[in-house]
C-alpha cells in the first residue's frame, strides 16, 4: 500500500485555510445579526409619537376633575359653554358660544364634576375650524365636509351653582394641560376625518366619533390631533382672566 504525506506547510496551509473559512463564516453571521438588530432599532427610533387611537368613542359624557391647581378661593362653581364657528352676513367665520349646560357642575374641595347633553341640535354646532379647513387654499381633507362640531370651555364661577345669575362674574377657565399640549373635549355630530396642513401650516391628524371625543392641539398651534401624545401627562389648571 502506497502513503502519501504532505508536507508540513501543505499541512498548515490548509489548516489556516480552513480556519480562515470558518472565522469568515462567523463573521458573515455576526454581520447579519447586526444589521437585523440596526433595522429592528430603526422601526423602533420611528415609531409614532402618539397612542394608537382607541376603535370605541368616548361614552362618558360628563368630566370629573379631583384636584385642579392654582385654583382661588373665589371660586364657587363651574360651568361649561360650547363654542362653536358660525358665518356672519358678510361672510365672515366668527366663534359663538352656547350658553344652555347651566346647574350641570358642582365646584368643592379643590375639584369639580361636571355633565353634558348626550347630544346638541345642529343649530349650536359648526364646522372645524372652518378658517384652516375651508379656506381656498387649504390642504387639509374633510371626509364629510357637512360635519359640525363644538368645542367645551369650562368657566370658573361665583356662583355656587355654576350658572349665569346677576352675581356671576367670569374669574377664568379650567383646562387640562400638558408639557407641550393642551386637550379640548369636543362634539361631533357625525363620524369624520380631517387629514393634512392648512395654507397657515396648522397640521390636522383627526379622525372623530359621533358624539363625544377628545382633540389635542399644540400650545403653538401648529397640530391638532384626537390621538394622545405619547409621554405627556395632563393636569387640570384654572388659568385666570
Amino acid at each position: 500500500m502506497k502513503y502519501q504525506f504532505k508536507n508540513a506547510n501543505v499541512v498548515n496551509n490548509s489548516n489556516r485555510i480552513s480556519t480562515l473559512a470558518h472565522e469568515t463564516r462567523k463573521n458573515i453571521r455576526k454581520f447579519a445579526l447586526c444589521c437585523l438588530a440596526g433595522m429592528f432599532l430603526t422601526v423602533s427610533c420611528t415609531k409614532s409619537h402618539y397612542e394608537e387611537p382607541k376603535e370605541e368613542p368616548i361614552s362618558a359624557n360628563s368630566i370629573i376633575a379631583a384636584e385642579v391647581k392654582n385654583v382661588t378661593s373665589d371660586i364657587k362653581g363651574v360651568f361649561a359653554q360650547l363654542l362653536y364657528y358660525r358665518k356672519s352676513n358678510n361672510n365672515y367665520w366668527y366663534l359663538s358660544g352656547l350658553q344652555y349646560l347651566n346647574n350641570e357642575g358642582t365646584y368643592k374641595n379643590g375639584g369639580f364634576e361636571i355633565r353634558f347633553p348626550n347630544t346638541f341640535p345642529n343649530e349650536f354646532l359648526g364646522p372645524l375650524y372652518p378658517a384652516y379647513t375651508l379656506s381656498p387654499n387649504s390642504k387639509v381633507t374633510l371626509s364629510d365636509i357637512d360635519a359640525k362640531t363644538g368645542v367645551i370651555y369650562l368657566h370658573a364661577s361665583t356662583d355656587h351653582y355654576g350658572s349665569i345669575t346677576k352675581n356671576y362674574s367670569p374669574l377664568g377657565k379650567f383646562e387640562l394641560v400638558g408639557d407641550n399640549w393642551i386637550a379640548d373635549y369636543m362634539y361631533s355630530d357625525r363620524s369624520f376625518t380631517a387629514k393634512g396642513i392648512s395654507e397657515y401650516g396648522l397640521e390636522f391628524d383627526c379622525s372623530f366619533n359621533k358624539g363625544w371625543n377628545i382633540m389635542y392641539r399644540r400650545k403653538d398651534f401648529s397640530e391638532i390631533t384626537t390621538k394622545k401624545p405619547l409621554n405627556e401627562n395632563f393636569t387640570w389648571y384654572f388659568i385666570q382672566n
